[in-house]
């Protein structure tokens, strides 16, 4: 009987817990978004120079 009892409660608490994946896709799109933010920072200021020499290469042109 204690053996069933025991293998009861190891199978509960080995049991996924309810909002457990929630909080796990949670972590993910924090991790990301932190990613992204990092990237747009670390290239940002060279991508918007790209873009004003386009925009302004093109207004020289006509």
């Amino acid at each position: 009987m204690r053996f069933l009892q025991a293998q009861l409660r190891l199978r509960r608490a080995a049991a996924p817990l309810p909002g457990q994946g929630l909080v796990e896709y949670s972590l993910v799109l924090v991790l990301i978004a932190v990613t992204c933010i990092a990237i747009m920072s670390a290239m940002g200021t060279n991508l918007s120079r790209v873009w004003y020499e386009q925009i302004i290469g093109a207004f020289d042109s006509h």
